[in-house]
């Protein structure tokens, strides 16, 4: 898989900023529609009144988009549910001044209660929907005049522009809720990613390894792990430089990753020590791909004369666990700096012991 990390998936809650602008423009064009509609009614009472809170609630939103949308302030759930309940609180005037429970203004309430689940889920607002479940029961009491009535044709024109409303809310959250997810997914797997040679990093290797020996485990397909350590690394970057020392690890990055199979793992474990994964692969052809390795990092290179050196451990024989493996190849690898560097070693059976501790990559 020429180091490529695992791939893991996430669900997260929404962020709320996902969908903000969209969602505040649509919600201004709502106030100025019911602004205009309520033009159209005869009978409605208390008309200044109402034209007054809906102009205060659209200064609120309009305030509110410049403020939080186009500036640089967090959007939070305070300010999201802040919003809503400024609509509630416009809206529940509207339903006390013309009719009660009984007004087609209560239409408003059920686009706001379906807004609240949406962006800021149920549990979050249930302060809004409270509100709202209050409001009604207070105007059953103080709500004055008449009750407004539509014609067929207002409540359907009426209805049908809050259901569109409803409509929107929902495909423009769910739209930006999938972008953001995938912004998270990505910074996982960024998370499994060495920065300096973009290959998977120790993190990453241990979640794959761990993966390919259950499926080996499963499927009876040996797996070699080597571990690979560049030699005198430290005169490198004391003689040259840490600069040098970064252009030897990625041009070591770039030949592993170009030298591996389809379906093998090249990884950067840390400082200059890096490991191969083989699934499947031949001792001989293991052997193969390292000396191939070796060859093109001692000659091509920012410097020449590169060398490392490698130790190979085998699933099952060399152990039977990923720390077994890993200790395997790792001591194989000491072997190999104590018979004098640029070398490969291979993990001798029967596997090492458990308890003993894992020795550190050597110079």
């Amino acid at each position: 898989m020429h180091g490529d990390g695992p791939r893991t998936s996430t669900e997260t809650s929404l962020d709320l900023r996902a969908g903000a602008e969209v969602i505040v423009v649509v919600r201004i064009l709502s106030v100025i529609f019911l602004g205009a509609f309520i033009q159209f009614l005869d009978d409605l009472p208390h008309r200044p009144i109402l034209v007054a809170v809906l102009a205060a609630v659209l200064a609120s939103h309009v305030l509110w988009w410049f403020q939080y949308v186009r500036g640089t302030r967090p959007m939070t759930k305070a300010v999201a549910i802040g919003s809503l309940m400024g609509d509630v609180i416009g809206t529940g005037i509207g339903v006390i001044l013309t009719g009660g429970p009984s007004s087609p203004v209560v239409l408003i309430w059920g686009s706001t209660c379906a807004a609240t689940a949406i962006w800021v889920g149920l549990r979050d607002g249930i302060p809004v929907i409270g509100t709202i479940v209050a409001f009604l029961v207070a105007s059953a009491f103080l709500h004055t005049g008449q009750p407004v009535h539509l014609t067929e044709l207002q409540m359907a024109i009426f209805a049908s522009f809050w259901f569109i409303l409803i409509a929107i809310h929902g495909d423009v959250v769910a739209a930006y809720k999938r972008a953001f997810q995938t912004e998270i997914h990505h910074a996982e797997e960024q998370a499994t990613i060495d920065t300096l040679t973009k290959l998977p990093n120790r993190q990453g290797f241990e979640t794959y390894i761990a993966d390919v020996l259950t499926e080996s485990a499963a499927s009876g397909q040996s797996v070699a792990v080597a571990i690979l350590d560049i030699d005198n690394f430290k005169s490198v970057n004391d003689t040259y430089g840490h600069s040098v020392g970064d252009a030897v690890l990625h041009a070591v990055a770039d030949h592993m990753r170009l030298s591996v199979r389809d379906g093998d793992m090249a990884a950067r474990l840390g400082g200059e020590e890096f490991a191969l994964v083989f699934p499947g692969a031949p001792p001989e052809e293991v052997i193969a791909i390292i000396d191939r390795i070796r060859s093109r990092v001692r000659t091509t290179g920012p410097i020449d004369g590169v060398t490392f050196s490698a130790g190979v451990a085998n699933y099952p024989t060399s152990g039977t666990t990923r720390d077994q493996i890993f200790q395997a190849a790792d001591r194989a690898m000491y072997v190999a700096k104590r018979e004098g560097k640029d070398r490969t070693s291979v993990a001798t059976v029967p596997p090492v012991d458990r308890r003993a501790p894992r020795v550190g990559a050597a110079d």
